[in-house]
C-alpha cells in the first residue's frame, strides 16, 4: 500500500512558511546586532569623555578640537603640549560602524580650539566652551546630534542618544581627591586648595596649622591658616623698677618716679595685651609672655559661615557651589548642580 506524499501546493506553502520564519529571524538578528553596536558606541563614547576629563585634571585643558588635526587622525593620536597622546588613556578610533568618532572642543564664543586660532588657542582652557564626542551612528551622516547620532559631552554640549536623558541625571565625581596632586595654580585653587609654588596643599586644618607651621607666619598664612599672636599674663609691677632710676621707671607704661616715696616707682600697669602689636621683645621686657601660634580659625569653623562674602573674608575658608564654606579640598559632589559647574573644577568628572 502506498503512502500519500505532499502535493506541490503543500510543498510551496511549507517553503513559504520557512521563508517567512527565516526572514523574521534574520530581521531580529540584524536588530540585535544593531542594538549591540549602539550599546558599544555608548560605552566607548562615555569612556572617551571620561578619559578626556582625566587628562584635563592632569594638564588643565581638554584635547584640541578635531579640526586641529588632519581628517584621518584618530582620537587616540591627538597630541598634548607635553608630548603625550590621548592613546595613553584611551585607544578608541572608529565607532562600531567603521566611522571615526568626532571630538568637539569649542570656546565660549563658539569658535573651535585649534592651533593658530587667535580667540580659541590650542592646548589651553582659556574661554572654555562645550566639549564632547560624537558618533554619526548607523547612517554615517552628521545629523548634528539628532536622528541616529550618539553624542555625549559637558559644558553645554548636547547629550543625545546615550540613554542618559538630560545632564541632570549625571553627577560630579572625584578623579583627584588630594590637593598635592594638582600641579598648577588654577587647578589647585579651583578645588579650594592653597597654592604655594611649586606645591598645592590643603588649606588650614587644626592638624597642619598647629603642628607644621606653628612658628612661621609666612608659611602659616600661605596655606590659609591664621597666624595668632598675643602678649599675655601679668606685666611687672611698677615697684619692680624702684631699685633702678627715674628713667628706667618712666620708660614703662603708667609708671611714675618719686624719689621721696616708697616704693619710688609706682602706678597701675596696663594689661599685657597692650604690647601684642609691639612683638616678642617689648612684651618680654614688660614681664609678659608672648604667644605665637598657627591656627585654623580664631573664632569659628568655615562651615559655620553662611554667605560667600563672609567666607571670602576668612583666608583659610573657600566658598563652593552650591553654597557652602569649607576650609579643605572641596568634594566634586558639591558641583553636581550642572555639567558646567563640575567641568570648571579640576579633578572633577561629570558622569
Amino acid at each position: 500500500m502506498f503512502k500519500k506524499g505532499f502535493t506541490l501546493l503543500e510543498l510551496l506553502i511549507i517553503i513559504a512558511i520557512f521563508g517567512i520564519l527565516a526572514s523574521i529571524i534574520l530581521v531580529k538578528l540584524s536588530t540585535a546586532r544593531e542594538k549591540a553596536k549602539v550599546a558599544t558606541a555608548k560605552t566607548q563614547i562615555a569612556g572617551v569623555l571620561k578619559s578626556a576629563q582625566t587628562l584635563h585634571a592632569e594638564v588643565s585643558y581638554y584635547p584640541n578640537d578635531e579640526r586641529a588635526y588632519s581628517t584621518d587622525t584618530c582620537l587616540k593620536d591627538y597630541s598634548f603640549n607635553q608630548g603625550a597622546k590621548w592613546k595613553d588613556t584611551t585607544n578608541v578610533c572608529n565607532d562600531p560602524w567603521g566611522n571615526k568618532y568626532h571630538w568637539t572642543n569649542e570656546c565660549s564664543d563658539g569658535s573651535y580650539r585649534t592651533i593658530g586660532s587667535p580667540t580659541c588657542p590650542a592646548y589651553s582652557d582659556e574661554n572654555s566652551g562645550s566639549v564632547g564626542v560624537r558618533s554619526y551612528g548607523p547612517n554615517g551622516l552628521d545629523d548634528s546630534c539628532t536622528g541616529d547620532d550618539i553624542c555625549m559631552g559637558i559644558i553645554g554640549y548636547s547629550n543625545y542618544g546615550t540613554g542618559t536623558g538630560s545632564t541632570t541625571s549625571f553627577s560630579c565625581v572625584n578623579s583627584i581627591s588630594n590637593c598635592s596632586l594638582f600641579s598648577n595654580n588654577s587647578s589647585c585653587l579651583s578645588r579650594g586648595c592653597a597654592w604655594t609654588p611649586p606645591n598645592c596643599q590643603d588649606k588650614g586644618t587644626p592638624e597642619n596649622c598647629y603642628t607644621i607651621y606653628y612658628t612661621n607666619r609666612s608659611a602659616c598664612e600661605s596655606i590659609g591658616c591664621y597666624f595668632y599672636e598675643e602678649c599675655k599674663n601679668t606685666p611687672n609691677a611698677c615697684s619692680t623698677y624702684s631699685v633702678t632710676n627715674s628713667g628706667t621707671c618712666q620708660s614703662h607704661a603708667n609708671c611714675t618716679w618719686n624719689a621721696f616715696s616708697t616704693p619710688k616707682c609706682s602706678g597701675t600697669r596696663p594689661p599685657c595685651s597692650t604690647w601684642t602689636a609691639s612683638g616678642l621683645t617689648v612684651c618680654a621686657a614688660e614681664g609678659c609672655g608672648f604667644v605665637s601660634q598657627c591656627q585654623a580659625s580664631p573664632t569659628k569653623a568655615c562651615s559655620a559661615v553662611s554667605n560667600s562674602s563672609d567666607c571670602a573674608a576668612v583666608p583659610w575658608c573657600n566658598w563652593t557651589d552650591p553654597g557652602s564654606c569649607t576650609g579643605t579640598l572641596s568634594d566634586c559632589s558639591t558641583y553636581s548642580v550642572s555639567s558646567s559647574s563640575c567641568g570648571s573644577h579640576a579633578g572633577c568628572i561629570w558622569q
